[in-house]
């Protein structure tokens, strides 16, 4: 679920936050009034989210710089680089 945070307030009773939301994927917006405790497990979900996300990330860069020195090395040793390609 892609559920993510568009707004927030402290709301009535003290304590309490009235949480705006959206789903990127398919458009779905609501919003609830939640208690501390509930906010605080949602931003630990949020956070882990982020640090998946982030990890998913650095794999495609990494694969994707893998097969660029792939074919960057081929290339070179095809002789179908030379100094003129960098000019």
């Amino acid at each position: 679920m892609l559920v993510q945070p568009t707004c927030w307030e402290q709301a009535v009773p003290e304590g309490s936050w009235k949480l705006w939301r959206r789903c990127p994927e398919c458009e779905w917006v609501g919003s609830s009034i939640h208690g501390e405790g509930e906010i605080d497990d949602y931003d630990e979900q949020l956070d882990f989210g982020t640090r998946e996300l982030a990890g998913e990330l650095k794999t495609l860069e990494r694969t994707n710089m893998e097969q660029a020195v792939e074919i960057f090395t081929a290339a070179l040793a095809a002789d179908l680089i030379s100094a003129d390609d960098f000019d």
